[in-house]
């Protein structure tokens, strides 16, 4: 039997590299399930990271990921801040391990534009959880094996 819904809820996550960041965002996610199995889910997310060392520093970004079994890649479009002069454009690439509610996985900031001198990562290690507030179903089937009355 098998099961899809669409999700939407909270993501927390924090990454460590050189500096320590920390990220929440509002995340949308497509997920199916096979057999009691989380296979597949696709999601985007928008949301900000942020971090304190020296100064403030906001980034405020969009997110997607794609999740198989336990395989994760993710990519991110990110503008780092400290909300005054500098402020630095990043793309980021990550791939890892997780299913469709957590991950962990490295990244790798690729800068597109800076202005200024800001304390970013070039490489971390991310742990991100998706936290679901509304769930809607949208297979035959919901998540216990009980057929869908919409069907």
């Amino acid at each position: 039997m098998s099961s899809d819904w669409i999700e939407q809820g909270l993501v927390v996550g924090v990454q460590q590299g050189r500096f320590l960041y920390g990220e929440i965002g509002y995340h949308r996610t497509y997920k199916y399930e096979l057999s009691h199995l989380p296979t597949f889910s696709a999601s985007w997310s928008i949301g900000s990271e942020f971090s304190y060392f020296n100064e403030l520093i906001v980034a405020p970004k969009i997110h997607g990921k794609l999740h198989l079994f336990f395989l994760y890649v993710g990519f991110n479009y990110i503008h780092y801040t400290n909300l005054s002069k500098a402020h630095a454009l990043r793309i980021r690439p990550e791939v890892g391990f997780g299913s469709s509610f957590m991950n962990v996985n490295y990244g790798l900031n690729v800068g597109i534009k800076n202005e200024g001198t800001l304390s970013v990562n070039r490489h971390m290690i991310v742990l991100r959880l998706y936290i679901p507030v509304y769930k809607k179903l949208i297979g035959e089937y919901d998540k216990h094996g009980n057929k869908n009355p919409d069907f």
